[in-house]
């Protein structure tokens, strides 16, 4: 029998962000931090939305959810207020799903060239 995956709930934690002194600066995501999520996201991908085992997770899609692109009644994603919270979600998204080319658009410009 094939084990089938109906949902899952992932909770993660923020990236690294900039250090605060003294309640003095915003922290603020920092480029390892956005890198973490996305590989983290990465990694989801691999799980629930790719049919492929990697050395990191088996292969268990979830059932009816769609793999290119997001369709929005099919994902929820909360977060707190707080930029580097935000920008940690935008981040892991980017890595559960990476921008891939609109059906029709080149490569190049209106005028053909690049």
């Amino acid at each position: 029998m094939v084990p089938i995956t109906w949902s899952s709930v992932v909770y993660t934690y923020y990236g690294e962000v900039t250090p605060t002194f003294l309640n003095v600066t915003t922290p603020s995501l920092t480029p390892l931090g956005a890198n973490q999520l996305y590989n983290s996201g990465s990694i989801i991908r691999d799980r629930y939305l790719n049919s492929t085992s990697t050395q990191l997770t088996l292969g268990f899609p979830i059932n009816g959810l769609s793999d290119p692109y997001i369709i929005n009644n099919q994902l929820q994603v909360w977060s707190t207020g707080d930029e580097y919270v935000v920008a940690s979600a935008q981040a892991f998204i980017q890595g559960l799903y990476p921008p891939v080319p609109a059906p029709g658009v080149g490569q190049g410009m209106s005028n053909s060239r690049f």
